[in-house]
């Protein structure tokens, strides 16, 4: 398998730039100090990444002793990066290498390169996030397991090579289980779950418990009245049917169905294509 990787390696400013010592001259301002200032201003690039107190400090430091300086720096003012472009490629090298067969974490990171066990987090981090990396959480999908990659892609070439006149006449069968809310309570839920994932929030930690920053329960996908449905796919019209309470989809009921419904479900269509459950 060929190993995919996108890499962003736009630098993250290790300095205050032009616009940023801008925001500093007007939050001094208006009372703010460099600890304040740290938790507002973010570096370039598309993780959010804020200055440290110090950065800050040395910023208001320069703009008192030099009222009109706008925040021009010279080339190779700044202070000296503290990884090379070969220990970069290393610890992305790393990451790649390791992702998806033990728990990469930043602190793990270091263990395995010598050079890593001088730098803190911080260091590293960056260095991941001027990759465009991010530490997000898996996608909750189930996985093809690699014996059974090969005769998938086969199946998919097939299908790509064969004319549209024989694919319209396939239809396509499922089922689906799904919970019905039974109180208000479990309808609060449901719309926790709607909103989704992830919100907007204070990156302190300080909204972490406000209502409106709470996901659902890690019990929702379980509760509520539960309702199965199978159905066909067909011609462009989708067919179900839907489970009486108590009872189950196995091997007769499933003949019962395709007895009763498939003949007039399935319309002009010829074939039929379903999980291999």
């Amino acid at each position: 398998m060929v190993k995919v990787r996108v890499r962003n390696n736009k630098a993250v400013g290790a300095h205050l730039g032009v616009f940023q010592a801008g925001q500093v001259k007007a939050h001094v301002w208006h009372g703010l100090g460099p600890s304040a200032i740290s938790e507002i201003i973010t570096k370039p690039g598309k993780k959010k990444l804020f200055y440290s107190p110090t950065a800050i400090s040395d910023c208001i430091k320069k703009l008192d002793s030099d009222p009109l300086w706008t925040g021009d720096r010279k080339p190779g003012t700044g202070p000296a990066r503290k990884t090379s472009p070969e220990q970069d490629e290393e610890l992305l090298d790393l990451v790649f290498d390791l992702r998806g067969k033990r728990k990469v974490t930043v602190n793990y990171l270091r263990t395995q390169l010598p050079w890593a066990k001088e730098l803190g987090n911080t260091a590293l981090e960056e260095r991941l996030h001027s990759a465009g990396l991010a530490y997000l959480r898996r996608r909750r999908k189930t996985l093809v397991l690699t014996i059974d990659r090969p005769p998938r892609v086969k199946y998919c070439k097939w299908v790509l090579k064969q004319p549209q006149a024989f694919l319209d006449q396939w239809c396509w069968a499922d089922g689906v289980s799904f919970f019905l809310d039974r109180t208000a309570e479990e309808n609060e839920e449901t719309q926790r779950a709607a909103l989704g994932t992830h919100v907007w929030k204070m990156t302190d930690g300080s909204e972490s418990l406000y209502d409106d920053c709470v996901g659902p329960s890690c019990y929702k996908k379980g509760q509520g009245h539960p309702v199965k449905v199978w159905g066909l796919l067909a011609a462009g019209k989708v067919s179900i049917y839907v489970l009486e309470e108590g009872e189950r989809f196995d091997r007769y009921l499933y003949q019962e169905i395709v007895e009763d419904y498939f003949s007039q479900w399935k319309g002009p269509s010829s074939y039929l294509v379903q999980q291999n459950t």
